[in-house]
């Protein structure tokens, strides 16, 4: 058990340095997302047994601020693909954006704070 855990906190931590920068395609960043989700319902399942300090409320203030930065990213790639983005249209996209690059940041920091101790 505590094998199998320690990859599942591997394996986030390999998504975190591969989906980390700024400038990772969608793609990386939503595996990134996926294995800190897979890490923190392994730590909340195992309890005592995880092998290191859970962190469970780092790890799920993370998770959220993933999963809405992501939301955002979709909701942002809608809008550029929508037939005739008018004044409206890149207004909103251009909000979108600048509030995707806060959260974009706010999950780097947090993700730093979660994996200096390599949780």
């Amino acid at each position: 058990v505590k094998r199998g855990a320690r990859r599942v906190a591997r394996r986030a931590r390999k998504a975190w340095r591969q989906g980390n920068d700024k400038d990772a395609p969608e793609d990386r960043r939503h595996l990134w997302r996926q294995r800190e989700k897979d890490r923190l319902y392994a730590a909340s399942l195992l309890g005592a047994a995880w092998p290191t300090r859970r962190r469970h409320g780092a790890s799920a203030r993370l998770v959220k601020l993933l999963g809405k930065e992501h939301d955002l990213a979709l909701l942002a790639q809608r809008l550029e693909q929508s037939p005739s983005p008018g004044g409206a249209e890149a207004a909103a996209l251009k909000a979108l954006r600048s509030r995707r690059e806060q959260l974009v940041k706010r999950a780097r920091r947090a993700a730093e704070q979660l994996h200096e101790g390599r949780a």
